[in-house]
């Protein structure tokens, strides 16, 4: 799972380099996707400790009844620590996924283009517009 996640962010990075070179910049989906990516990823890790946590509880209780709720209370956190890693992976592949999409789609035309000469003490602005 981790070198899964490793290189799907690898592969996010990569994704948002052509496009900065043309000057478009990164998508703000893309940045959101990857920062939930890594959000969900610190909530499965703290989820996990918590799970660690009730399962020594439960290694360490005697009583019947408390050992049932800390066994319920370590598989509920498991749980929940692996549909958060499972989410982080989900939202950095389709952050990754978009990125690609966005860096591989050509530019968008721009219906009004200016440029600017200058020729000594003369400037020179023509505008082109295309229908």
């Amino acid at each position: 799972m981790r070198g899964i996640a490793f290189l799907l962010i690898c592969l996010m990075i990569g994704a948002a380099l052509p496009p900065l070179a043309e000057g478009r910049g990164v998508s703000k989906l893309s940045i959101a996707l990857f920062a939930l990516g890594i959000a969900s990823k610190f909530g499965s890790a703290y989820a996990a400790k918590l799970a660690n946590e009730s399962y020594d509880a439960y290694l360490h209780t005697a009583v019947q009844s408390e050992m049932q709720k800390k066994l319920d209370e370590y598989r509920l956190r498991r749980d929940v620590s692996r549909g958060l890693s499972a989410a982080s992976i989900g939202f950095t592949a389709i952050g990754a996924i978009y990125s690609f999409y966005k860096a591989l789609s050509p530019p968008p035309e721009q219906p009004v283009s200016m440029h600017i000469r200058r020729r000594g003490d003369e400037v020179a602005l023509s505008l082109k517009v295309r229908f």
